[in-house]
């Protein structure tokens, strides 16, 4: 849900093959290490509050 919010992938299906680019995506946007893996400090900064704009313009 989160990665549709935002912008980072266009439908809320988040299956394996659509998740980690997406989730890349999302950690290069922020500035942390791009693993496409959503660890402890990725999942902190997708849980901060955020004005509820997308980040990607598709």
């Amino acid at each position: 849900e989160f990665l549709h919010r935002f912008g980072y992938i266009k439908t809320n299906d988040s299956s394996l093959e659509i998740a980690p680019p997406a989730v890349k995506a999302f950690q290069r946007f922020i500035g942390l290490n791009q693993t496409g893996i959503i660890d402890e400090l990725t999942w902190q900064k997708m849980r901060e509050p955020r004005c509820g704009n997308k980040d990607l313009r598709r």
